[in-house]
């Protein structure tokens, strides 16, 4: 994600870029998920969907309605989440 905000950088940012940005970081996440153990795996996914109503996590359609900007959501990506899961 670094090097794309490097690449692209904020203000001017398209939607298009940014999406296929978000895919890649998700099937990242999702393979990480997997080397999760299956009782801490369903502990991340059932905060995520209290918390996003994904099991992945916050999707840019959910951010945008949160009224993230597209320099917010670039920002968010790049940092790790789950202090609220003790990380």
């Amino acid at each position: 994600m670094q090097q794309f905000i490097a690449k692209h950088g904020g203000g001017g940012i398209f939607p298009g870029p940014l999406s296929a940005a978000n895919l890649r970081r998700r099937a990242l996440g999702e393979t990480f998920k997997d080397l999760t153990p299956a009782d801490e795996l369903a502990r991340i996914h059932q905060r995520n969907l209290d918390k996003y109503g994904d099991k992945l996590g916050p999707s840019i359609d959910y951010l945008r309605e949160q009224g993230k900007s597209w320099d917010d959501i670039i920002e968010s990506a790049a940092r790790p989440g789950g202090k609220d899961l003790g990380y």
